[in-house]
C-alpha cells in the first residue's frame, strides 16, 4: 500500500512488518516502553523522567499509536513552546511516514495543520486549556502527555490540573507528565 509518499509504508496496520518500521528503535526510551505501554494501559497517570535526547516526546507517540491508543480517541501531546509542537510534530510524522496535518498534526494558536480526523496532535498549553474548556471531559481523547512538565508554565500547570478533574468527572483518558528533569517522587505525592 501506498500514501503517495514515495513508496513508504502507510498507516495501515493491516501489515505488521510494516508497523514495526515506524519509529527510532535504536532511541533508549524503546528499552522502557513495553513498561510504559503496560502502564498507559492499565493506569490513568503516568510520571515519566527521562534522560534529554532519549526519545520520549517523539517516540512515545508513537509506540501509543501502535498500540492502539488512537482507536480509543485522539493522543494529544501538549508543549509549552509553538517551535517545538510544530517540530517535533514535523518529526514524529515523518518518522511514522505520515503526512504532516493528515495523521499527525499541530495546533499552536498562529499555526494550524491539523485534520480532525488526525490520531496525533501537538498543541501548546494555551490551546488545550481553550481546548478542554469547551470539553470539560475531553470527550475524543485517549491520551494527553504533558512534555517537558518541569518548565512548571501556568498553562501547562492549569492543564493538568483540568485534566485531572476531567478524570475525576469519570472521563477514561490517561495523562502522563513527562519530563528529564522533573522530581518524580515530589510530584507522585500529588497523582499517585
Amino acid at each position: 500500500m501506498s500514501n503517495g509518499l514515495e513508496g513508504k509504508p502507510t498507516l495501515d496496520r493491516r501489515n505488521d512488518n510494516e508497523s514495526r518500521e515506524i519509529g527510532n528503535p535504536d532511541l533508549p526510551i524503546w528499552q522502557v516502553m513495553p513498561e510504559i505501554v503496560e502502564k498507559m494501559r492499565n493506569n490513568n497517570r503516568l510520571i515519566l523522567n527521562s534522560p534529554t535526547g532519549s526519545g520520549k516526546s517523539t517516540q512515545i507517540p508513537i509506540a501509543l499509536w501502535k498500540e492502539g491508543f488512537h482507536n480509543e480517541g485522539k493522543i494529544l501531546i501538549v508543549q509549552n513552546r509553538v517551535a517545538v509542537a510544530v517540530e517535533i510534530a514535523k518529526r514524529v510524522a515523518d518518522e511514522m511516514h505520515a503526512q504532516v496535518g493528515k495523521d499527525v498534526g499541530y495546533v499552536t494558536g498562529p499555526e494550524k495543520n491539523a485534520d480532525p480526523k488526525a490520531n496525533i496532535v501537538f498543541m501548546t498549553a494555551g490551546v488545550f486549556k481553550n481546548m478542554i474548556r469547551n470539553n470539560p471531559t475531553l470527550q475524543g481523547v485517549s491520551t494527553v502527555l504533558f512534555d517537558e512538565f518541569d518548565e512548571r508554565q501556568l498553562l501547562m500547570d492549569i492543564s493538568v490540573a483540568l485534566t485531572e478533574k476531567a478524570q475525576e468527572k469519570g472521563s477514561p483518558v490517561r495523562m502522563a507528565l513527562m519530563s528529564a528533569t522533573l522530581d518524580a517522587e515530589k510530584v507522585g505525592t500529588h497523582f499517585p
